[in-house]
């Protein structure tokens, strides 16, 4: 597990060091590092299902009641936390994925992304951080894996999951080469292939 520490600065604002990164935060804005609580409300379950891919291809990817209570879950126990942390906008580029899309978008086939606990995230605009969003991920400790991923067209972007029942706190980046693979990285390391 990364540590962070907590440091005051001048002109009223406390930075989160995390892995490396630094993450600045007003002083009016407290909060717990390991149980974060916010009140705002950064994401939707809309935004959490939409899907080009799906409309191009006429699938419907409308979710149980269940997986939009999984989505709500990831929203209020990682996503909304993370962005409080990040500070800036944060694109999610894949949530829900029904079996349909998640196999035409060749998904593995264990996808949480199938159940509505997985998000892929990625900054709203030029000026953010993959590694950033990847730390203050991190820093919410609430998740299940939190991935570095690729295609192999090089694109990258974060995967995180949160499962209520068994949240194993994986850090892992895809590597894609002869013999694709998972591998456990750590915070510091993530840095490294998100640059």
């Amino acid at each position: 597990m990364e540590t962070s520490t907590k440091i005051i600065l001048a002109a009223g604002t406390t930075a989160l060091v995390i892995g490396g990164i630094v993450i600045y935060k007003k002083r009016h804005e407290i909060f717990d590092t390991v149980k974060m609580i916010t009140t705002k409300n950064y994401f939707t379950i809309k935004e959490m299902i939409a899907s080009d891919t799906a409309k191009k291809l006429g699938i419907d990817n409308t979710p149980s009641e269940d997986v939009k209570a999984n989505l709500q879950s990831l929203i209020t126990n990682v996503l909304n936390p993370a962005r409080e942390i990040y500070g800036k906008p944060i694109t999610v580029s894949s949530g829900y994925r029904c079996p349909a899309l998640n196999a035409a978008l060749k998904g593995a086939k264990t996808s949480q992304h199938q159940t509505g606990q997985a998000a892929d995230l990625v900054p709203a605009n030029s000026k953010g951080s993959l590694a950033e969003i990847f730390a203050a991920c991190a820093a919410v400790g609430n998740y299940d894996q939190l991935i570095v991923e690729q295609n192999a067209a090089g694109n990258k972007w974060v995967h995180v999951s949160y499962d209520p029942t068994k949240n194993r706190r994986q850090l892992m980046s895809y590597v894609s080469n002869r013999n694709p693979q998972y591998i456990n990285i750590t915070v510091d390391q993530a840095k490294q292939f998100l640059a």
